[in-house]
């Protein structure tokens, strides 16, 4: 893709942002993370129409698709139509470019004529940014880190937060926030989101919008159907359990591989963890166990040290005003650390096994 780049406020033409690259990714001085930057910027600008990328594997093994230049192009193209990037906006790159969501800002800007800023990615990368920075993409543990530094910037600014589910309670913590804050849908196969949900301001959102062309539907088991000949060719039926509410809107409700079916009764732990969050600080997830007679029963798995008895039974008798009956873990387990994707996805398949 023969294209110019704006990176830190100096333009590099198509010949110097090669020359520029190289020079990066040959200097001894610079580390990994940067190095990584300029090699996709370097694979970018070459004659091929496609660049490969690594699924994140959060539903099993990690695999390596074709992504086309054309389709990476239209989808950068969407969000800044709709979030309004433009030459005079400031794209800031701060998670891992290897996921495609840390490429995907490098094309936006690209497509845009926007400022690139990047930053080492880091739990926190607002914390010494003064500049403004009007269109970011992080993950929800650096929302979660962030949110102090976020307090007092600029209500013109956008985050998008991927790479997994935004839960209930961190909603809550960042609705207060100026900066708009939006969860996003999408995954490597649609180079990178299709939809996107505010989740924070005086009207919040419950619902995710599809953006530009893209059209949705559900199957016989209610997983949504993506169609957008731009990014992908043909159907992407996904494993996603989503609730239509019209052309452009959905409500997400779970993973269909996480579903979990005790004695005839579907749950969806992300439906019942959110609910839980409220009563359990740190790290949890709903899984399930083996039973003779329900097929599987609902456990509760906590990140960390064993609770004393005296905790624990507090939170069994909070579940059990709470829940109902065919809702409540039928037992409270302990991990010392989930298992989780390299970029902090959970394996729901492998704690299943762990605990």
């Amino acid at each position: 893709m023969k294209t110019g780049l704006k990176i830190n406020h100096r333009y590099y033409s198509y010949e110097d942002l090669i020359e520029f690259s190289e020079s990066k990714i040959r200097a001894a001085e610079t580390e990994n993370w940067e190095v990584a930057v300029f090699e996709f910027i370097r694979y970018w600008l070459d004659d091929q129409p496609f660049i490969e990328q690594k699924t994140s594997g959060t539903t099993g093994s990690p695999k390596t698709i074709r992504l086309k230049k054309s389709q990476m192009i239209h989808s950068a193209l969407q969000t800044c139509e709709y979030f309004g990037i433009d030459q005079s906006k400031n794209c800031f790159l701060c998670i891992p470019v290897e996921y495609i969501g840390g490429k995907m800002m490098v094309v936006r800007a690209a497509v845009s004529g926007a400022n690139l800023l990047y930053v080492k990615p880091s739990q926190n990368p607002f914390r010494t940014v003064k500049e403004k920075l009007d269109f970011s993409a992080i993950t929800p543990y650096q929302l979660r880190q962030s949110i102090d530094d976020l307090q007092g910037r600029s209500e013109n600014e956008t985050i998008i937060v991927g790479g997994g589910p935004v839960l209930p309670a961190l909603e809550k913590e960042v609705v207060h926030l100026s900066t708009r804050i939006f969860s996003t849908y999408g995954m490597t196969e649609t180079s990178s989101h299709i939809a996107v949900r505010r989740i924070n301001g005086a009207q919040p959102s419950n619902s995710f919008r599809v953006l530009g062309d893209t059209t949705i539907s559900t199957d016989d088991e209610d997983c949504l159907i993506i169609e957008n000949s731009s990014l992908f060719e043909g159907l992407l039926k996904t494993r996603d359990v989503v609730q239509v509410l019209d052309q452009k809107r959905f409500r997400w409700l779970g993973r269909r591989d996480n579903v979990i079916n005790s004695g005839g009764v579907k749950h969806h732990p992300e439906a019942l963890e959110a609910e839980l969050e409220k009563f359990i600080p740190g790290e949890f997830a709903i899984s399930s166990r083996p039973h003779r007679a329900l097929g599987e029963e609902l456990v509760l798995v906590i990140e960390g040290e064993p609770w004393t008895e005296e905790a624990e039974a507090e939170l069994r008798e909070s579940l059990r005003s709470h829940f109902h009956k065919f809702q409540m873990p039928k037992g409270i387990l302990y991990l010392r650390e989930f298992p989780r994707t390299p970029n902090g996805k959970l394996l729901r398949k492998a704690l299943r096994i762990l605990h």
